[in-house]
């Protein structure tokens, strides 16, 4: 009598006992699974609990598989009472109806743990991907809560997401449409023309920008839009130019594009502008290299450093990039954001006809969640990297979209978040020169930068903040080597959170040594 039966007692593999006896199976021949395990595939959607899938020699074919995934004869639990027992065999002993048994209070998994660990090994990461790290803030806000978690009070002012809420009309545009027939379809890729339209009004009433609906494209968010564009118009081994410290989004779009980055230094020496002579000098060295620089990015009101647009520098660079072949892409997320008169586009201004700008929902109107954006320029310049885009995305939700419209639409919100913004502004100041930081006055935007005391990095003082007055400041070192002395704080902070942060900070000493 062969054995394997539950916990060493012997099995008849044909001895069957009740009135539901189902006839003799012939075992499984040339590895393929017999009738026995053809019986147990028709229980399948009998199981009272989950079969166990382990790598084997013998594969139970569980009606093509648990999620695609080979079953196993091992101990499958059916109503009827069967057992199936190890190595191909089927013993069914009639044991009554079957009773519901306690769920197990930790659920055995249907993959096991190890395996994913063993099979994690082999997996092939390409050099893209290894050549990155992942983003900052990803890591620090994850620090941040496990802080938090461990009942740390932490007052973030690090992270520029903003905590003002949107417009009442624009939230209500979202619950209406969220409620209207097709509003969970798929929606146009280049969205519903009344979005295109409101967007070409916002552009030209408050830019005094005038641009054909053909040469906007709207996004999830203006981030994307760095990938897409350098997709677009970057091939492996051409060369970008990237502000230091500028946003690191544009050096790992550059890289995952097979592009090399090229930094510019961003001083107070040259007013945190690029200077046409620099520029050529780095676009030399790089093509000397065989990577021809294709694309500048330039950011105005520029993160982190606060510099306001210089329209006369700005134009100066226009030439140069015109005169080289580069295209210059835009990025214009603080247009709106304390910055006195009109705001600015770099669209606006002589020679930038074949220039790419990118704006966004998330800074000025507050609606960073909601992921609206769009790019701007030339058709002949954004089609490209509309190609690449329709690949990835399938349109923009509809009620976003009715939103984003709204928004576009108003101008009251803006104003009197700007009023908040400028008290959180000067309390960032003065808590920052009680840490004997030197800050540049004239400082436009959604941040305050600060060169830090002697003795100090931006990484050393960012971190004795966070472990003795439990205060997160953004180190500047995250935005290039440029950054190394400075601090980005971040005005995304009640004025009360700011005041306490400040009354923490004059309540410890600190010392670099």
């Amino acid at each position: 009598m062969p054995r394997g039966g539950h916990r060493g007692r012997p099995v008849q593999p044909h001895a069957v006992h009740g009135p539901d006896a189902p006839p003799q199976r012939g075992p499984a021949r040339d590895g393929r699974p017999g009738d026995d395990h053809a019986h147990l595939a028709a229980q399948v959607g009998k199981f009272e609990w989950g079969a166990v899938l382990p790598h084997g020699p013998r594969h139970f074919p569980v009606q093509g598989g648990v999620d695609g995934h080979p079953g196993t004869p091992l101990r499958i639990r059916v109503r009827d009472g069967s057992r199936g027992a190890g190595d191909g065999a089927l013993a069914r002993r009639y044991r009554g109806p079957a009773r519901a048994r306690r769920p197990a209070r930790h659920p055995r998994p249907l993959w096991p743990g190890p395996n994913l660990r063993r099979m994690s090994r082999d997996v092939h990461i390409s050099e893209r991907a290894a050549g990155l790290t992942a983003y900052y803030f990803a890591g620090k806000l994850a620090e941040i809560r496990r802080r938090v978690a461990e009942g740390q009070d932490i007052i973030n002012l690090g992270v520029g997401i903003p905590d003002l809420s949107p417009a009442d009309a624009v939230v209500d545009a979202v619950r209406r449409g969220a409620g209207e027939e097709g509003a969970f379809r798929y929606q146009p890729y280049r969205g519903i023309p009344a979005l295109t339209a409101a967007m070409a009004e916002h552009l030209c009433r408050d830019f005094g920008v005038e641009v054909p609906v053909e040469g906007i494209v709207p996004l999830l968010g203006s981030k994307e839009a760095c990938g897409f564009l350098s997709l677009a118009h970057l091939d492996p081994g051409d060369a970008a130019l990237v502000p230091d410290p500028g946003y690191p989004t544009y050096t790992a779009a550059t890289r995952l594009a097979g592009g090399h980055p090229v930094p510019y230094a961003l001083t107070e020496d040259n007013g945190h502008h690029p200077e046409p002579a620099a520029l050529e000098a780095l676009a030399a060295a790089s093509e000397a290299q065989g990577q021809p620089v294709r694309l500048l990015w330039l950011n105005y009101p520029h993160m982190p450093t606060g510099e306001a647009p210089d329209p006369d520098r700005l134009t100066a660079v226009i030439a140069w990039a015109n005169a080289r072949g580069v295209l210059i892409v835009h990025d214009n997320p603080y247009a709106r954001i304390l910055n006195p008169g009109k705001p600015f586009s770099l669209l606006s201004l002589p020679g930038a006809e074949r220039a790419v700008e990118l704006h966004t929902l998330s800074k000025g109107h507050r609606m960073s969640g909601a992921r609206i954006g769009f790019a701007v320029g030339a058709p002949e310049a954004v089609a490209p990297m509309f190609r690449i885009a329709s690949q990835f995305a399938s349109g923009m939700w509809r009620p976003l979209q009715d939103a984003a419209v709204e928004a576009l639409t108003r101008s009251d919100g803006i104003d009197p978040a700007n009023a908040e913004y400028a008290v959180r502004q000067a309390a960032g100041r003065a808590l920052l020169e009680a840490l004997g930081c030197t800050v540049r006055p004239g400082q436009v935007g959604l941040f305050l930068w600060a060169r830090v005391p002697d003795g100090w990095t931006g990484d050393t003082l960012s971190d004795a903040l966070l472990d003795r007055a439990h205060v997160f400041i953004t180190p500047g070192q995250v935005f290039g080597r440029q950054g190394d002395l400075h601090l980005r704080l971040s005005l995304c902070t009640p004025l009360d959170r700011i005041r306490e942060a400040h009354q923490r900070i004059e309540s410890i000493a600190l010392s670099p040594s």
